[in-house]
């Protein structure tokens, strides 16, 4: 399922435990964690609630109810949500900077801590890809090209690489 917050967290939350009490034999839940470098300002756009303490909440009510939680499909793209890019704004291996890998690698650490303190809880984090050379999210018609993963387009690790593993 995909990251929920709110009514639909509270309603997946609702459906779980009505399952769970009629002995659907439900084991745990996974929250997709397509990220950006930082949520938006747009307060109409999903990926407004991406902040650490929300996610927390998510893996406190699912857990809750004596489900494991995974994170899946986890990346963090360099793109934020209600910005509106164009071919002269895209990102490229070029203008990806070192103070851009700095803030991704950020990033990366402060939900590895978030992972790291629910570790009794969480039994897996699935990233969505390896290397930044083949991601869904450089596959858009627009040809715009996202580097959201812990090793670039050359299979070198990255900063956010150093972050998840620096514990």
């Amino acid at each position: 399922m995909r990251y929920a917050r709110g009514a639909k967290q509270q309603g997946i939350y609702n459906m779980l435990k009505g399952l769970l009490d009629q002995g659907v034999p439900v084991h745990g839940v996974g929250l997709q964690s397509h990220l950006n470098i930082e949520p938006p300002t747009v307060t109409t756009n999903q990926a407004v609630h991406q902040h650490v303490a929300n996610l927390e909440e998510a893996i406190e009510l699912y857990s809750s109810l004596g489900l494991e939680v995974q994170v899946t499909e986890l990346d963090i793209s360099l793109y934020i949500p209600g910005v509106t890019y164009n071919p002269s704004t895209f990102y490229t291996a070029a203008t990806f900077t070192d103070d851009l890998k700095a803030t991704q690698a950020a990033r990366y650490r402060e939900f590895f801590e978030l992972f790291r303190r629910h570790r009794s809880v969480i039994t897996g984090v699935t990233f969505w890809g390896i290397a930044d050379d083949n991601t869904w999210l450089s596959e858009s018609s627009s040809g715009r090209k996202d580097f959201p993963l812990l090793f670039d387009v050359d299979h070198d690790p990255k900063p956010a690489l150093d972050a998840v593993m620096d514990f």
